[in-house]
């Protein structure tokens, strides 16, 4: 029986995919709801997989941040007194 699709791949693969482009891209959910067709959060996230290399990004992105973080922040100082005695 001779299909359209690639060997091994079914519909939901493809949509799964999609799913996940978008999100990576930044596109907001609410959108990349509307453009794959899902109506539920629950069924949404379901196709978004998060595999090592999402959490390694999420992890670089991470420490990329603290590292600006902590090159902006000054400790504070005391204010001077102002007492006299």
């Amino acid at each position: 029986m001779a299909t359209d699709r690639p060997e091994g791949r079914i519909p939901h693969d493809f949509k799964r995919t999609a799913v996940r482009n978008l999100v990576r891209a930044g596109v907001p959910e609410k959108t990349a709801m509307q453009l794959t067709g899902h109506k539920t959060r629950a069924v949404f996230h379901r196709y978004d997989i998060v595999d090592e290399s999402d959490l390694r990004a999420a992890a670089s992105r991470l420490n990329t941040l603290m590292g600006t973080l902590s090159g902006t922040i000054k400790a504070a100082t005391p204010a001077p007194s102002t007492r006299t005695a």
